[in-house]
């Protein structure tokens, strides 16, 4: 449901726009994809369920996915 919403929200240029689920290590995996499929562009939320905890502990998949990759990343609130 969040995912359809997500990808109307595109209009026009949801076309273009591709909702995957991978499973694996969360940033290799989208790192790993991304290249794989020369993708443009990842758009990625600022945190997730656990933001303040994982920031503390791990750090976040997104501020990870930042350090690995090498295409632009789009994070959004």
């Amino acid at each position: 449901m969040i995912i359809l919403a997500a990808k109307l929200t595109f209009g026009d240029l949801a076309d273009k726009v591709s909702v995957v689920s991978i499973q694996g290590d969360v940033t290799q995996s989208i790192v790993d994809y991304a290249h794989t499929n020369g993708i443009d562009l990842v758009i990625m939320g600022s945190h997730g369920l656990g933001a303040i905890r994982d920031r503390l502990l791990t750090g976040s998949v997104t501020t990870r996915v930042l350090h690995h990759i090498q295409i632009p990343v789009l994070v959004v609130k």
